[in-house]
């Protein structure tokens, strides 16, 4: 069986090979003098880098702790004034509330004269219905009748004649 060349192209390598070092005259491994200064040196990065840490805490920690005193002083001086407000209520409320328990005896002072006035106005009205039936049925009858005869014409009396009736003269 032949060999078949695949349809891709074959990796390429993304580096170049690396030479070997040239002999610089390092010595390797490094002198214990020079591990000491390195370990050292990573030390006091380190405890610098905690004391930055550290630092910067107590930092954040202080300004949440200012922040947090600022807020309960607003808050406190908030609170003074909102109690003020509230004592000021409560004393309205408190006049408020004794003009209340006096109102129910005004509102039953106020029924009464209203129940007394109604009361006059149901008679007035009961009595100006009954005049009003009378002078209905009066008209209903006055209709019903056959209207009056008119009285007959009056004569004229002859004028006096004052020498020959004496009795007629006007007495002086």
């Amino acid at each position: 069986m032949p060999r078949l060349k695949p349809p891709w192209p074959p990796p390429r390598r993304s580096r170049p090979r690396r030479k070997p070092w040239p002999d610089c005259g390092t010595i390797w491994p490094p002198p214990a003098a020079a591990d000491a200064a390195r370990i050292a040196a990573q030390t006091a990065r380190s405890d610098r880098d905690a004391e930055a840490r550290d630092r910067q805490g107590r930092e954040q920690r202080l300004g949440g702790l200012t922040r947090a005193r600022d807020g309960w002083i607003a808050r406190s001086k908030d609170s003074g004034a909102r109690i003020a407000a509230l004592e000021k209520d409560a004393e309205k409320t408190a006049a408020l509330l004794k003009q209340a328990e006096v109102a129910p005896q005004g509102f039953a002072e106020q029924r009464g004269k209203l129940l007394d006035t109604l009361t006059a106005a149901e008679q007035r009205k009961q009595a100006s219905s009954d005049a009003m039936a009378v002078a209905e049925s009066a008209a209903a009858e006055a209709a019903a009748r056959p209207p009056p005869t008119p009285p007959p014409p009056r004569r004229a009396k002859p004028a006096p004649v004052w020498p020959l009736e004496p009795r007629l003269r006007p007495r002086s």
